[in-house]
């Protein structure tokens, strides 16, 4: 798209995958919430468990482990979701109606975002090339000036794409109160 004026809003995204692998793993949640850019107001959400494109059998101990907690496998073999496929399809057609948004969330960009684009080459290509990466953000405040942390939210820790997504939205409003 050469639209490149700024966009009123902000795609905070997250996923959860068998691994760190962007050719191998499989992804096996989405979610996506459309914010307004100056009030951070719920758009549109989009939530999807993805059903297992392979067998789960080899997956190591520490992420069975993580996603049997989380109650993500537990859906997964209930058989809910969508194809990853339906579930690409779903979010290339809620992120084209938000042009040049810019991506929000924690190693958005240089994991979310490449292992989506992986999967499926294009599929984030209505949005801006540039992300909002809290955790750069974050890590930035560590090293240069931890009292900034003071106060802000902890992540959730709950390896569920739709809580994640909740906390960064949450860890971004109390950033901009700073």
């Amino acid at each position: 798209m050469n639209d490149r004026r700024e966009s009123p809003y902000l795609i905070a995204l997250d996923i959860e995958t068998t691994g760190l692998d962007k050719q191998n793993d499989q992804v096996l949640e989405i979610a996506l919430v459309v914010l307004d850019r100056a009030t951070f107001e719920e758009i549109e959400c989009f939530e999807t468990v993805v059903r297992p494109q392979a067998s789960l059998a080899d997956i190591g101990y520490f992420v069975r482990d993580m996603h049997t907690r989380s109650g993500l496998f537990a859906e997964i073999e209930f058989g809910t979701g969508l194809s990853l496929r339906d579930a690409l399809d779903r979010v290339r057609d809620i992120t084209s109606q938000y042009p040049q948004s810019l991506l929000l969330g924690r190693n958005v960009g240089s994991f979310d975002r490449a292992f989506l684009e992986t999967k499926r080459p294009g599929v984030l290509d209505a949005l801006h090339y540039r992300c909002l990466d809290l955790s750069a953000l974050l890590l930035f405040w560590k090293i240069y000036d931890p009292t900034k942390l003071d106060g802000l939210p902890k992540p959730a820790d709950t390896h569920r794409a739709m809580a994640d997504v909740r906390g960064d939205i949450a860890l971004l409003r109390a950033i901009t109160r700073q």
